[in-house]
């Protein structure tokens, strides 16, 4: 049986799939068969699974390992193998499951390469797993976008996107990422009221708006430890990961209401008037969205931005 893989993973088996997907014709073009699942690779999955009419989610399981070894979706014993499985990140106890590395898409070369590649993963992101139409889209367990606060199945309580939402904990480091993958009826009736941050920890997941951020600058290979989003007053020490600078490049990561919602975004885009982003954990749903914030929105909600020590990230 093939292992079930997905972007981070490394190995044999995802250099077989590499093989099997540079000999179908793809619009993407050719991708490297080195072993390592990185964007690319990820792209062309699910253009295949999309062509195939498997849910496109980017994870290579029975499903899409049976299509791509033409065994037409059936597995060994016959039965039909066309939509894959939950595939959870993580061990029950947060740890990655077998077949997930991070940092996951190898060392960027440069900051100039590290910048470009976090806003393009960045935007890969909202582009899969955003976009949600709260009043026109329908909860469903197989449609990988996030919408965090609604319940996609009844029957197993899982979460609306809850796959994505708990891959982002466990690269990121985030508590309890089993947790993401179902929204409890507990829970459920909580986001129908008013709520405490308190509550809400204790009841659900927490926020994770800057856990996205991390995770984000994990994935694309930079080596950060521990939760590394803070930064010292004044003359930065040692240990510092990131600096506070007061206005960003694309790539870093933004900061608005620091002493009320506190609030962490992906830069992706600046100009003279302000910047555009991408951010986990907002909208009215609990959803990965892209926004653009001005100066004078920055400055009022007391705004500041999160910069790498490049030297350290990518030492």
């Amino acid at each position: 049986m093939k292992p079930i893989i997905q972007f981070g993973s490394v190995g044999q088996a995802v250099k077989e799939l590499q093989i099997l997907l540079n000999k179908i014709q793809s619009a993407l073009g050719r991708i490297s068969e080195d072993g390592a699942f990185g964007q690319k690779t990820r792209l062309r999955v699910i253009e295949f699974q999309r062509s195939c009419g498997l849910t496109p989610d980017g994870i290579v399981g029975p499903g899409t390992w049976g299509r791509l070894l033409g065994t037409n979706g059936s597995g060994a014993n016959g039965t039909s193998a066309s939509a894959e499985p939950a595939s959870p990140a993580s061990q029950p106890d947060g740890t990655p499951a077998a077949g997930m590395v991070s940092p996951s898409a190898g060392m960027p070369a440069n900051e100039a390469a590290a910048r470009d590649r976090i806003v393009q993963f960045a935007l890969q992101n909202y582009q899969q797993y955003g976009g949600w139409k709260q009043g026109v889209d329908r909860p469903s367990p197989t449609d990988p976008r996030v919408a965090g606060k609604l319940c996609a199945d009844r029957s197993t309580r899982l979460r609306q996107g809850g796959k994505a939402i708990m891959n982002i904990f466990t690269i990121a480091g985030g508590p309890a990422p089993q947790r993401c993958l179902t929204l409890t009826e507990q829970a459920e009736a909580m986001y129908q009221r008013q709520y405490s941050a308190s509550e809400r920890n204790n009841t659900d997941i927490v926020s994770w708006c800057g856990i996205f951020s991390l995770y984000v600058h994990r994935s694309v290979g930079l080596k950060t430890t521990g939760w590394p989003l803070k930064y010292s007053i004044g003359k930065p020490k040692a240990q510092d990961e990131y600096r506070i600078v007061t206005w960003p490049k694309p790539g870093d990561i933004g900061v608005v209401s620091p002493t009320g919602l506190n609030h962490h975004f992906v830069v992706t885009g600046v100009d003279d008037s302000g910047i555009s982003s991408v951010d986990g954990n907002a909208g009215a749903l609990m959803e990965i969205v892209q926004r653009a914030y001005s100066k004078s929105e920055v400055k009022q909600r007391q705004g500041y931005f999160l910069s790498p020590v490049w030297e350290k990230v990518l030492a």
